[in-house]
């Protein structure tokens, strides 16, 4: 009954969005005179209707996917476009406060979520310091986990979204200073400790500038992959973990130490389930870990601007078949005219390829065999330091190619998929006794797990051959539990509700230039290919997200769609057709002419916007659907 509760506040929330970008159009057109015909919340037929002087109001049955404001002259090729007020009629700078109206009231029901959030009550996530990333500038200024982060620069912070925002909004190699608490064994109050110095960097692939600090979490399971460890040993999505081996623990990193600092053997978790207690008795013996004996390729998932790897031709997409590294003494000592082989590695995993790489050195040459679009292509460059670095690099960020097409990389001799007789470089193209295609490495995995321990059929192409083998799953005993196929929930903590409406107000408009400076930002990096497309979210994971954070309060609720108004608002002024910036821009490049761009162009753009605008819908949906079955 709760979820329905959320579901119902999410299609509110949504609807209320709609409304707002929707009036600013409605209201600013009738302030400049324009005639509108009909304003609409919703798409499809009437659910109902009633006339108001000239405009017709109707609420329709596709409730809240949607809404228009229909006024005269806005498209001068439709009916009415010879109104004399009709919009096209309008001086431009008037046009220009209607196409911008809607996005001016998007941000405007930020500023009110934002400021109503915090006198409802809001949850949000802890700035206690879950993890700290070695070799990153949080670990070498001396943050550590359990840390928590009270001001940034002299500005308090009540999230961990705060601390995110406030690193991501400033340019990379930027100085902060951070105040930390830290406990302090015996102390009944933590310590705060003297200002350190942090310096933000930002590697390839990174949707922005960070420090090196992952938020804290709680012992929750967030989920259970199937056959995992986790659920051979009888563990469920939404246990919480109590104590392991009868010490208490209430954070995931004590867990993962708790673990592994435990003797080999069997041991007891204490958990609570469905708010009762009780032991659960796991011996790693009796647990058996799924072995692929293959590793898929790795992958460039992006490429930095100007740095070595982006000099010697290496792009976004391509896949590493082969690494040669030779360290600068050795090139050095190499006959004059003698080309550097190094050491080489054939399909180098990702963790393959970073370690050669950082152990190499400074002014190591670097020879990559790239499998683009099915060719093969050789580039050399060599390690240097980067700007805000500290190690030597080429600057590329790599990561497993889990993605269509799914490929072989590394194979481990005489291990399962050798067996198979599954080699380096075959795309795997369909799996299972009903031959399913195979699109991600997920697919694989769940299509050979179905089977248990029974002999899979598996379809690969190998060069312009295809064909097809037997791959047989291969569980082997565990020796340590390690709960490697979970995670647990975000830490959140209540905030002091705010009593001053002035200051809840100062907070609504300080979060809301935030987000846009992130909103902003993120977009940027997307077009610029710095991030992959995968981070980009869809309709589904907006709803699981909103549905997530409805269980946290209204406030929190509210919190979270003033977000995501600031990214409709974004969005939706982008220069593109059939978007409202698409719009303005139109008025922008008439104002500039002197005449009106022709229909011929003007629908072409508006075509050509429509299908692009419908091809991202299915793709971030399809991307959407497909990551949420592959977590259920």
């Amino acid at each position: 009954m709760s979820t329905v509760v959320h579901v119902l506040e999410v299609v509110v929330a949504l609807g209320l969005v709609i409304l707002a970008h929707e009036l600013g159009h409605f209201l600013t057109a009738k302030w400049f005179g324009v005639h509108v015909r009909r304003f609409a919340i919703g798409m499809g037929p009437p659910l109902v209707r009633w006339q108001r002087g000239e405009t017709e109001y109707s609420l329709r049955w596709l409730l809240p996917l949607g809404g228009f404001v229909d006024m005269a002259g806005e498209d001068p090729s439709a009916e009415g476009a010879d109104d004399p007020r009709g919009l096209s009629s309008k001086p431009a700078w008037q046009r220009l406060v209607v196409f911008a109206s809607g996005v001016a009231m998007n941000a405007a029901l930020a500023v009110v979520l934002f400021t109503v959030a915090p006198l409802v009550g809001i949850q949000v996530p802890t700035t206690e310091v879950g993890d700290v990333v070695p070799d990153m500038p949080a670990a070498a200024a001396g943050i550590q986990a359990g840390d928590r982060i009270v001001s940034i620069d002299g500005e308090a912070v009540e999230s961990y979204d705060d601390i995110a925002n406030l690193i991501a909004s400033q340019r990379d190699g930027t100085a902060f200073q951070i105040v930390v608490e830290r406990p302090v064994a015996g102390e009944a109050a933590p310590r705060r400790l003297p200002p350190l110095e942090v310096r933000s960097t930002r590697k390839s692939g990174q949707m922005a500038p960070m420090v090196g600090i992952a938020p804290a979490l709680n012992t929750t399971l967030y989920g259970v992959v199937e056959r995992s460890p986790e659920e051979q040993a009888g563990l469920r999505k939404g246990d919480r973990i109590v104590a392991v081996n009868g010490t208490a623990v209430d954070r995931w990193n004590r867990l993962a130490r708790l673990l592994e600092e435990a003797p080999a053997g069997p041991l007891t978790l204490r958990i609570e389930r469905d708010g009762l207690e009780q032991d659960l008795a796991v011996d790693p013996a009796k647990l058996k870990v799924f072995q692929w004996g293959m590793d898929p390729p790795t992958l460039v998932r992006a490429v930095e601007k100007g740095g070595p790897a982006a000099s010697a031709g290496v792009k976004a997409g391509d896949r590493v078949a082969r690494l040669a590294v030779t360290p600068a003494a050795d090139a050095a000592r190499l006959p004059d005219g003698q080309a550097p082989r190094g050491s080489a590695k054939s399909w180098p995993t990702h963790e393959e390829l970073s370690e050669t790489v950082r152990a190499a050195g400074l002014g190591a040459t670097v020879r990559l065999t790239l499998l683009r679009r099915g060719e093969y292509v050789d580039v050399t460059c060599q390690t240097v330091i980067l700007k805000g670095e500290d190690r030597p690099r080429i600057g590329i960020a790599t990561a497993p190619a889990m993605v269509d097409p799914v490929q072989i990389g590394r194979v481990e001799p005489d291990g399962t998929a050798a067996k198979a007789d599954l080699q380096p470089g075959d795309v795997v193209l369909s799996a299972g006794k009903d031959d399913r295609r195979v699109a991600s490495w997920e697919d694989l995995t769940s299509l050979v797990l179905v089977e248990a321990d029974q002999p899979v059929p598996v379809t690969v192409r190998r060069g312009q051959i295809v064909l097809t083998t037997l791959y047989r799953p291969d569980f082997r005993p565990m020796e340590r539990f390690v709960m490697s196929e979970s995670l647990g929930e975000p830490v959140f903590v209540p905030l002091p509700r705010l009593a001053n409406p002035l200051r809840a107000v100062a907070r609504g408009l300080r979060r809301t230039y935030v987000m846009l400076v992130r909103a902003y930002s993120n977009l940027r990096q997307l077009v610029t290919g710095q991030v992959s497309t995968d981070m980009m979210l869809g309709p589904v994971s907006i709803v699981r997200l909103s549905v997530a954070m409805a269980a946290y309060g209204l406030g929190t609720f509210m919190d979270f769609w003033g977000m995501l108004s600031v990214f409709i608002a974004v969005l939706n002024f982008l220069p593109v057709p059939p978007l409202d910036g698409g719009h303005a821009l139109f008025v922008l490049i008439e104002k500039a002419k002197g005449s009106r761009v022709s229909m011929r162009v003007r629908q072409a753009f508006w075509i050509a916007g429509w299908v692009a605008f419908g091809v991202l819908i299915v793709f971030v949906t399809f991307q959407d659907i497909r990551n949420w079955l592959t977590r259920l």
